[in-house]
Protein backbone atom coordinates (compact mmCIF):
# COMPACT_ATOMS: atom_id res chain seq x y z
CA UNK A 1 0.00 0.00 0.00
CA UNK A 2 1.42 3.10 -0.82
CA UNK A 3 1.56 6.06 1.90
CA UNK A 4 -0.58 9.21 1.39
CA UNK A 5 1.06 12.28 -0.19
CA UNK A 6 1.40 15.24 2.01
CA UNK A 7 -0.09 18.23 0.15
CA UNK A 8 0.95 22.19 0.77
CA UNK A 9 -1.86 24.54 2.06
CA UNK A 10 -2.02 28.18 2.75
CA UNK A 11 -2.34 26.68 6.44
CA UNK A 12 0.68 25.09 7.05
CA UNK A 13 2.83 26.01 10.04
CA UNK A 14 0.14 28.05 11.70
CA UNK A 15 -1.25 27.24 15.01
CA UNK A 16 -4.59 26.61 16.11
CA UNK A 17 -6.29 25.33 19.00
CA UNK A 18 -8.64 22.26 19.01
CA UNK A 19 -12.03 22.91 19.87
CA UNK A 20 -14.48 20.65 21.45
CA UNK A 21 -15.72 17.76 19.68
CA UNK A 22 -12.20 16.69 18.95
CA UNK A 23 -10.44 13.68 20.70
CA UNK A 24 -7.27 16.45 20.77
CA UNK A 25 -10.11 19.23 21.78
CA UNK A 26 -7.98 21.59 23.90
CA UNK A 27 -4.63 21.34 22.27
CA UNK A 28 -2.69 23.52 20.68
CA UNK A 29 -1.41 21.74 17.33
CA UNK A 30 0.86 23.01 13.93
CA UNK A 31 -0.86 22.21 10.65
CA UNK A 32 1.20 20.14 8.62
CA UNK A 33 -0.71 20.20 5.39
CA UNK A 34 -3.40 18.40 3.34
CA UNK A 35 -3.71 14.55 3.28
CA UNK A 36 -7.09 12.75 0.93
CA UNK A 37 -7.91 9.73 3.95
CA UNK A 38 -8.64 7.03 1.70
CA UNK A 39 -10.70 5.32 4.36
CA UNK A 40 -13.22 8.00 4.57
CA UNK A 41 -13.38 9.53 1.01
CA UNK A 42 -12.41 12.83 2.08
CA UNK A 43 -9.55 15.19 2.26
CA UNK A 44 -8.46 16.68 6.14
CA UNK A 45 -5.70 19.06 7.46
CA UNK A 46 -2.83 17.15 8.90
CA UNK A 47 -1.86 18.83 12.50
CA UNK A 48 0.92 18.03 14.87
CA UNK A 49 0.46 18.13 18.74
CA UNK A 50 2.72 20.50 20.10
CA UNK A 51 2.22 19.10 23.55
CA UNK A 52 2.48 15.19 22.55
CA UNK A 53 4.03 15.22 19.17
CA UNK A 54 1.18 13.42 18.01
CA UNK A 55 -0.14 14.22 14.17
CA UNK A 56 -3.82 13.42 13.68
CA UNK A 57 -6.51 14.48 11.48
CA UNK A 58 -8.94 17.20 11.13
CA UNK A 59 -11.81 17.33 8.89
CA UNK A 60 -14.44 19.71 10.41
CA UNK A 61 -13.34 23.76 10.37
CA UNK A 62 -15.19 23.99 12.98
CA UNK A 63 -12.95 21.70 15.41
CA UNK A 64 -10.35 24.65 15.15
CA UNK A 65 -9.47 28.03 16.29
CA UNK A 66 -6.60 29.53 14.67
CA UNK A 67 -4.03 31.60 16.88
Amino acid sequence: MMEAELKETPFDNKKALILKGHPHEDEVAICKGAQYAELLGKWGLIFESKETGESFFVFDKKELKWI
